[in-house]
């Protein structure tokens, strides 16, 4: 019994990481319709530099040649983006100055871009690494109306995006690599800094009306627009892994808070029916010395006793279930089928303790 004793308490403790606190979160955009608004704060820009790290999780463009990452009005002259390729391409003037080819992020991988302007040269960094230069003129930029993951009602991203900032100031390399994993403050030069990490959110969870997108620096907020605020898309989900670890909302599929609860029941009612239950699996007055080991490693299934230990732990078990689901979010029927499944399993786990705690 001592040994199965600790097998439980280990698997409990594997499973506490599946519960601690989200502290790295990042928007997933599904590329049908997701978008967040902000205003912009106005004026014209010489000097900038876009900060941001982005997950393409889908090749496929929805409409046009590219989703958009971020337009800006008026008439969306300034647009970063994503080719149906991965390659980043930016248009720092209505239709007349694209810049194509400019790095590339793959699909499925967090990647972190820093576009910098200094005068009339646009330089581009993938992962802190120079990719490119080109030269963009001298048009500065008309910083209205912002839209991130849309060209505002079109051409709506597939991606992740995580940490977006903005900079009125020409960064270095050397400035972007000191902080590229890291959250920032208030500093010099940053006037907008989205990190994404909504306290209340819960990443993959059940989100429904946080659809603030909040400047931790400048106070622009954005305002999410037709995210479905629930599952593992469309979404507050995990960020990117430089930037601070994050626990996505437990499953049944990852047995998580589930097992958990489960497995501590299960201990509850071998204390109970070990005290309670008068039935013995070997003759009365027998001294426990005289029952062989084998013997008590062989024992049949007491179909009376786990009877007895599934009715108690069914109704607990759902009642978890139910405590979970109203704590940490939605579940679906597979979800409860899989905790009922579960229950008939660490049952016959507890009728193992107690079978064996009675017979010795």
């Amino acid at each position: 019994m001592k040994n199965i004793f600790v097998l439980l308490t280990a698997c409990c403790l594997l499973n506490i990481s599946q519960v601690q606190a989200q502290t790295n979160l990042a928007l997933d955009f599904d590329g049908v319709n997701d978008r967040v608004l902000f205003s912009g704060p106005g004026g014209f820009i010489s000097d900038y530099t876009f900060e941001f790290w982005i997950k393409n999780t889908d090749f496929a463009v929805a409409d046009g040649n590219f989703d958009r990452i971020l337009s800006v009005a008026p008439d969306s002259r300034y647009q970063i983006s994503k080719s149906a390729t991965g390659d980043i391409h930016v248009r720092t003037d209505n239709q007349t100055n694209n810049h194509d080819n400019l790095t590339n992020i793959g699909v499925g991988t967090w990647v972190h871009v820093a576009i910098v302007r200094a005068g009339a040269v646009l330089t581009v960094y993938k992962n802190g690494v120079f990719a490119t230069t080109r030269n963009i003129g001298t048009n500065s930029l008309q910083m209205g109306s912002s839209a991130l993951g849309a060209n505002f009602n079109s051409e709506f991203a597939t991606m992740q995006l995580d940490e977006f900032r903005f900079w009125v100031v020409a960064r270095t390399q050397a400035q972007i690599l000191a902080t590229m994993n890291s959250s920032l403050g208030s500093t010099p030069g940053l006037l907008s800094n989205y990190n994404f990490n909504n306290p209340a959110a819960t990443a993959g969870g059940s989100n429904a009306g946080l659809t603030t997108l909040t400047d931790v620096v400048g106070g622009l907020n954005g305002t999410l627009g037709n995210f479905a605020l629930s599952g593992a898309t469309s979404n507050w989900v995990c960020g990117a892994p430089a930037l601070g670890g994050c626990a996505a909302i437990p499953t049944l599929s990852e047995w998580g808070l589930i097992l958990l609860s489960l497995l501590s029941l299960a201990v509850l009612a071998a204390v109970v029916f070990m005290v309670s239950t008068q039935r013995a699996l070997v003759p009365a007055g027998t001294a426990a010395s005289a029952v062989p080991a084998a013997f008590v490693r062989s024992m049949p299934l007491n179909m009376s006793v786990l009877a007895r230990v599934l009715l108690y732990l069914l109704p607990l078990t759902v009642a978890g279930f139910i405590a979970v689901h109203y704590f940490i979010g939605t579940n679906g029927a597979l979800d409860f089928t899989g905790t009922v499944v579960s229950a008939v399993i660490v049952g016959y786990i507890a009728h193992l303790v107690i079978s064996k705690g009675r017979a010795t």
